[in-house]
């Protein structure tokens, strides 16, 4: 009998060390420290998010830098705190570690903020249209934005 505890407990605590769909993504950058001025950016896409959770509302733009590269900025962003929430470009309106590619960890509370996140340079967004602010730790969307 103590063979079998001892196998089921090493088979459950094995099972808890198996990757999990929901894991953080790996360490992200922080959000720019000062906003970008208008005139320096092109729109590129955008779109208002849907809100499911923690009061988030406001919209995602897409800008192209005219000194290169690309920025998403959440404008008019509402959003209380939550833990390991991140900002996540994916090919859907769920979330899926497959299908997702991170851009940063988004920590604290917002109200009407405009919060700038350098994009990283492998995000497609023909295949990659859907900003999703995600909580890793209990597995919710608060709020999604396809942006076109």
């Amino acid at each position: 009998m103590k063979r079998i505890f001892v196998f089921i407990s090493a088979i459950v605590f094995a099972s808890c060390g198996a990757e999990n769909d929901a894991e953080p993504i790996m360490e992200m950058p922080p959000p720019m420290e000062t906003p970008i001025p208008p005139a320096e950016l092109t729109v590129l896409r955008m779109a208002n998010f849907t809100g499911y959770a923690h009061s988030l509302s406001g919209k995602a733009v897409v800008y192209e830098r005219t000194s290169g590269g690309r920025i998403v900025s959440l404008e008019n962003f509402t959003m209380t705190s939550g833990p390991d929430v991140f900002i996540l470009f994916s090919r859907s309106n769920v979330y899926s570690k497959a299908n997702t590619v991170a851009v940063s960890m988004i920590r604290g509370s917002y109200q009407n903020a405009t919060v700038q996140y350098e994009l990283p340079d492998d995000i497609d967004l023909t295949t990659h249209p859907f900003v999703l602010v995600y909580c890793v730790r209990f597995s919710q969307i608060f709020g999604v934005a396809e942006v076109r």
